[in-house]
């Protein structure tokens, strides 16, 4: 799977957000030209919300390359895929190897035995077929529910850190025609991410006796 094509899912909505944003910052700026045509004692509700403003972009390239958890799931899906493939594989070269061999007996054999045979051979090569098709199905549902389970987590934190930090809006990079580089969170949340990825992988010695204890009760 592709990582460019993975994270489309992940960041799908910041474009949404950006055109909003852009939006708002049309009007503000038509606001603030009305300012200086006469009405420089007025304070608009645009003028105070856009100074309270807070926006932040994280750079979803950056993103992919460092989140540690992300490239373990490709690395897993990869390795799924590889081990089904191999599976398919073996089976196949099974099903051939059977097939040569009907192939260079089939003159000694009555028709009645080479009609059951290949009938064999035919059931044989339609289940391979649709052992092939549940293997893509398996693929096509495990990555789905990883694509999800990394959307959750980024979302989650992403969510905490904007609360914790005060942010009103994250965007995705990619999708903003210019940002200040000091709004450039991108490091802060891969390495929030990573951290929270490894404690989930290494439990303290304190979470882990408060586990067996939950689980005891």
């Amino acid at each position: 799977m592709k990582s460019r094509d993975f994270m489309k899912n992940i960041f799908k909505y910041s474009s949404v957000l950006t055109v909003a944003l852009l939006f708002f910052v049309s009007c503000n700026q038509q606001g603030t030209s009305e300012t200086a045509e006469g009405k420089e004692s007025e304070s608009t509700t645009s003028d105070v919300i856009a100074s309270d403003l807070k926006v932040g972009y994280v750079n979803s390239d950056s993103l992919t390359k460092n989140y540690k958890f992300y490239q373990d799931v490709l690395e897993e899906l990869e390795s799924e895929r590889t081990r089904l493939e191999r599976q398919l594989e073996s089976r196949a070269q099974g099903l051939q190897k059977e097939f040569e061999d009907y192939q260079k007996s089939a003159q000694n054999l009555t028709m009645g035995q080479a009609r059951n045979i290949e009938e064999n051979l035919q059931r044989k090569q339609q289940n391979l077929m649709m052992q092939r098709e549940n293997f893509a199905q398996t693929l096509r549902q495990t990555e789905a529910e990883k694509t999800k389970e990394v959307v959750d987590k980024i979302n989650k934190f992403i969510e905490s850190y904007s609360k914790e930090n005060g942010y009103h809006i994250i965007l995705k990079y990619e999708s903003v025609w210019y940002s200040d580089e000091r709004m450039n969170i991108t490091t802060d949340v891969v390495d929030g991410l990573n951290a929270s990825y490894e404690a989930e992988k290494n439990p303290s010695e304190e979470e882990k006796s408060t586990s067996e204890q939950d689980s005891i009760k």
